[in-house]
């Protein structure tokens, strides 16, 4: 993996990962996570500063859906391609279920 910039603002390391992912109830995409955040795709955007329900859905080799779930505050929004919002949220609360 590569360290960071100097520059990088990010704190934690950034993994890339295409999953689904609920954002207050709607589906999305994740595109990266680290331990502090995530980025989405959606075709809803929200406030920065908003605090938005999240379910993450990882994949089990026994078949089974592991899900993380919490809450995350937005901290950036922008258009991305095809009328969809990339969404960068910072966890305030998180849990496996």
């Amino acid at each position: 993996m590569n360290d960071p910039l100097p520059d990088e603002r990010r704190r934690a390391q950034r993994y890339d990962l295409d999953l689904s992912v609920k954002l207050a109830g709607d589906k999305a995409t994740m595109r990266n996570i680290s331990s502090t955040g995530l980025y989405v795709l959606a075709n809803e955007s929200f406030e920065p500063g908003a605090d938005v329900d999240i379910e993450v859905f990882f994949p089990s080799l026994g078949g089974e859906t592991n899900r993380l779930t919490g809450v995350g505050r937005v901290i950036r929004t922008c258009t991305e391609a095809q009328r969809r919002f990339g969404i960068g949220l910072k966890f305030t609360s998180w849990q496996f279920a």
